[in-house]
């Protein structure tokens, strides 16, 4: 029987500061490997509060975009894993152009020299890969953001494939086209859902059988009407796919 999959929202806000929610971060746990989508404000203290037995067994971090509001955690988190004394490696899959400057940043604000574990860089890109043993990711462009003439920057949706389990991740995007095909067979597919329409989130994911919808990247205020399909994430908010899939 596979192990059950852990889902763990971190962050559910959008780019805009807001006292519920923080910056953009999921965590999917599997075995004893953790797997972080983007590192968005406030990152390490959700971690902390909701998932502290996943703190030191984050071995992939995913960023996949250059928008603050999806990296400016990642200073807190380092100084987490700093203070538990972390030597396990740490794979950081980036879009080109992100790594040099990002890593340069943490020098700058002192959280190079006093690293004691090896961060390995890997470019984020239109491929299928296994970042970890047991999981593999498929990523790919999304129109958010344009790509630079040599291929610097751009956005990225995720599919992550572990457990026999399919998780899609929108990340942000501007339109439900940018996933279309993506999300058939989803066991749970991850949606934003401050740049684009709800309903068109719904439409797609039942045209394409996705298991269950979870909408995320709230901007403040918004109600977060029931809305049939979907439930709404927020910061703390813990999923076991095994469960859903049963």
């Amino acid at each position: 029987m596979a192990q059950s999959v852990e889902v763990i929202f971190l962050g559910t806000g959008s780019g805009r500061p807001d006292p519920e929610r923080g910056g953009s971060a999921t965590l999917i746990g599997h075995g004893d490997n953790g797997f972080l989508i983007d590192a968005g404000e406030g990152v390490g203290r959700t971690l902390v509060q909701h998932a502290p037995e996943w703190t030191d067994r984050i071995n992939t971090l995913v960023i996949t975009h250059n928008h603050a509001d999806h990296i400016t955690g990642l200073p807190m988190l380092f100084m987490l894993w700093k203070a538990h004394g972390r030597t396990r490696p740490l794979d950081v899959w980036l879009p080109k152009g992100m790594g040099r400057a990002l890593f340069s940043w943490l020098e700058t604000i002192r959280l190079g020299e006093v690293r004691g574990w090896t961060c390995f860089l890997h470019r984020l890109a239109e491929r299928t890969c296994t970042p970890q043993d047991g999981l593999t990711m498929e990523a790919w462009l999304n129109g958010h953001l344009p790509v630079e003439k040599d291929g610097s920057f751009g956005s990225y949706s995720l599919a992550v494939e572990t457990e026999g389990l399919r998780i899609v991740h929108s990340s942000d995007i501007n339109e439900v086209e940018h996933l279309t095909g993506r999300i058939r067979g989803a066991d749970l597919f991850i949606s934003e859902s401050m740049h684009i329409d709800v309903k068109d989130v719904l439409a797609s994911a039942r045209s394409e059988g996705a298991q269950q919808v979870v909408l995320t990247h709230v901007p403040p205020g918004h109600p977060c009407k029931p809305v049939e399909g979907a439930v709404w994430a927020y910061d703390g908010m813990k999923l076991s796919l095994q469960d859903v899939k049963d």
